[in-house]
């Protein structure tokens, strides 16, 4: 039967048909600012993609899904389940959280699949039952879990709008210069857009988050400043995710940031910040610690979503 997948964000939405592998095929990419709305660019990908009308849709989408309906988080853009089944003439189409097709990927990928950062300690943990960990900054900053290999399930939270935990006061204070009242959420920091508000606040400069990066390989030593803080707040955050849902399974960064290499992740920093120096930093030096180099996680974990 044939299946179309597709991973909606906040900046890009990406299409590809499952072929009889049961692996994506022919990927379609298409930025969201050029589509007024996600009818109109799932015209235009099918139109791409060619072939037969699918008969089932898995569709990724960057925001909390609820009854088959998503708002995206940080675009103008609806995704309705039912919308796209009437457009499809098939009841078999699903809406799920992105991250949550990026965890469900996590037990099939393979070394060439993902960077290790730094060696984990200790006894490893059971691949088939232990909890794994994805979380990633783009457009916004996502989190899922995944149950373990033996249930094959994951779940896709709200992880990152919980207030960013920060020990330094300064750095509170220039941090809360630039952001809304109220509680600094973690993924207005750790995301792209975040990357430009952290060198505004550090630095008193207004810079895209592309800018940012650029600077950065270029030598630019402001620019280099606010990389590291960025990774050290993505690393303390991966630790109190890590923590909170037992994830012995390993952490695996994805997103547009780190998991596509516009950000250089040093492996040994970012291990020992995880580590932290606290109570639970043995339990922590047991947790592994990946970046997914892969293209396209999320179409890996699509193509293994159910359609009952």
């Amino acid at each position: 039967m044939m299946r179309v997948v597709a991973d909606i964000g906040g900046t890009n939405a990406r299409f590809a048909r499952i072929g009889p592998d049961g692996l994506p095929a022919g990927q379609v990419r298409l930025a969201v600012a050029d589509h007024a709305d996600f009818a109109s660019a799932l015209e235009a990908a099918l139109a791409m993609l060619g072939g037969p009308l699918p008969q089932q849709a898995v569709v990724a989408v960057a925001g909390p899904v609820h009854d088959g309906v998503c708002h995206l988080t940080n675009a103008d853009w609806t995704i309705d389940r039912r919308v796209i089944a009437a457009r499809l003439g098939s009841e078999r189409v699903r809406v799920v959280n992105d991250f949550e097709a990026v965890a469900l990927a996590l037990p099939h990928l393979g070394p060439a699949d993902i960077t290790t950062l730094g060696p984990a300690e200790g006894p490893a943990a059971d691949p088939r039952t232990a909890m794994k960990l994805a979380l990633g900054p783009g457009t916004g900053l996502g989190v899922a879990l995944h149950l373990g290999d033996a249930g094959g399930a994951s779940v896709a939270t709200e992880g990152g709008h919980v207030p960013l935990a920060l020990a330094d006061p300064g750095l509170l204070e220039r941090l809360q210069a630039v952001a809304p009242p109220g509680p600094l959420e973690a993924e207005y920091f750790l995301s792209g857009p975040g990357l430009a508000r952290l060198h505004r606040a550090l630095h008193d400069r207004v810079l895209d988050e592309h800018q940012v990066t650029a600077a950065a390989d270029a030598g630019e030593p402001a620019a280099q400043r606010t990389i590291a803080l960025f990774l050290d707040l993505l690393a303390g955050f991966a630790a109190s995710a890590a923590l909170g849902a037992g994830a012995l399974g390993g952490v695996y960064l994805a997103g547009g940031l780190v998991g596509e290499g516009r950000i250089r992740v040093d492996g040994a920093r970012f291990r020992r910040t995880f580590n932290g120096e606290g109570r639970m930093a043995a339990w922590l030096a047991r947790v592994p610690l990946h970046i997914i180099t892969r293209a396209d996680p999320a179409f890996l974990g699509l193509a293994r979503v159910g359609m009952a």
